[in-house]
């Protein structure tokens, strides 16, 4: 009587297992998994740099404005002049006290009117002197339109939640330094963490940014000052 032998089945001969495959699966979806968080954070890192730079370019914009208008500018190194503009909108002149008279009134009226825009009055410059040739102050006038625009048209319309900071810190007469205005902007940013630990520290600091004026931090309120001289 012959006995049949069965064939030996070896290692390499049985293929996968459904725990292998699993295996496989799950060290492919992660891998997936990694490669979207990347992505994601190279649009929000991309989205920050075009913000940044917008803010940069804005600041050397306005600088631009006071440049063409150093008559109104320049003056005011005597007794120093600060505009403070809010995320909503709001305009306040601290300095000098009392501010130059109408400039406020003035400067929140253009913003005012900016807002839809293109503005539907015209043609003077400045909301308070709306006719058809501006009467006097056009110096002023022309600064609180400058401003106004600069906000209200660029800075409001591309960064998020912008707050503007305008100060010419007083010159002395007998000071021969030349009057210098720092202009900062202030925003938001919301960017992509890395891990929950950055997220946590990212939220936090988000609450203290809109809790706090004129806060700032790496990630959250970024500020830039550009120092002009008019």
């Amino acid at each position: 009587m012959l006995m049949k032998h069965k064939p030996k089945v070896t290692a390499h001969g049985r293929g996968f297992s459904l725990i292998e495959v699993m295996v496989a699966v799950v060290i492919i979806c992660i891998g997936l998994l990694g490669i979207a968080k990347l992505q994601a954070m190279s649009l929000s890192n991309s989205t920050l740099s075009r913000q940044r730079a917008i803010a940069a370019i804005q600041a050397a914009s306005l600088a631009s404005s006071m440049h063409s208008n150093r008559n109104f500018w320049g003056a005011q190194a005597s007794l120093g002049l600060e505009i403070v503009i809010a995320a909503n909108g709001t305009v306040s002149v601290p300095l000098p006290n009392p501010a130059p008279a109408n400039f406020q009134a003035t400067l929140a009226a253009d913003i005012a009117l900016f807002k839809p825009f293109p503005p539907p009055q015209g043609p003077c410059v400045g909301n308070l002197s709306a006719v058809a040739a501006c009467p006097n102050n056009l110096g002023q006038d022309l600064a609180a339109f400058d401003v106004a625009r600069w906000y209200s048209v660029a800075v409001a319309n591309l960064l998020p939640n912008a707050q503007a900071d305008i100060y010419c810190k007083p010159v002395g007469v007998t000071t021969l330094a030349p009057a210098s205005f720092p202009t900062t902007i202030n925003w938001t940013e919301k960017s992509v963490a890395a891990n929950t630990q950055q997220a946590t520290t990212e939220s936090t600091q988000a609450v203290q940014c809109n809790a706090v004026a004129n806060a700032s931090s790496a990630t959250e309120c970024p500020s830039l000052t550009l120092y002009v001289e008019p």
